[in-house]
């Protein structure tokens, strides 16, 4: 099993596979994930190999699924675990949007607001907040807008 520890990590656990007493200490495992959030990447092993029932996966990206499987492996046999997703947590974009403002008329102010790409938004973006002053006055104004 196995949960998203933060933006860029997950926690997994996993139970021993039986073997004989004898044989408990020749189990290494072998940890295989893959992206599989926009494309259908190809599953990757985790450098080295590990003997302990649980590892924490670091460097991963913001608000993505992840495919996780595990492998057993000793002398004689391997066993492969089943497949779990696991999709780390939403991160603050990692581009800024985009904003145009254009004058309509003496009173008016188009704005034109262009979203990060998909691949960088590293969430559900749910609201953004347009920050304005007048050239001739020291006050700010906040307007927040959801949607």
């Amino acid at each position: 099993n196995g949960i998203s520890y933060s933006t860029n990590s997950i926690q997994l656990a996993w139970n021993t596979v039986y073997r004989p007493i004898d044989r408990l200490n020749e189990i290494v495992y072998q940890v295989w994930i893959r992206d599989v959030t926009f494309v259908n990447d190809k599953y990757f092993k985790l450098e080295g190999n590990t003997v302990t029932q649980d590892l924490r996966i670091l460097n991963l990206l913001p608000y993505r699924n992840y495919e996780i499987y595990t492998i057993a492996v000793d002398s004689e046999t391997t066993n492969t675990s089943n497949t779990i997703t696991i999709q780390t947590l939403t991160g603050i974009p990692s581009t800024s949007p985009s904003l145009t403002a254009f004058s309509t008329n003496p009173i008016t102010i188009r704005l034109n607001l262009t979203l990060p790409s998909k691949g960088t938004r590293n969430g559900i973006i749910i609201g953004y907040n347009i920050l304005y002053s007048r050239v001739d006055q020291s006050s700010e104004y906040t307007r927040q807008t959801t949607g």
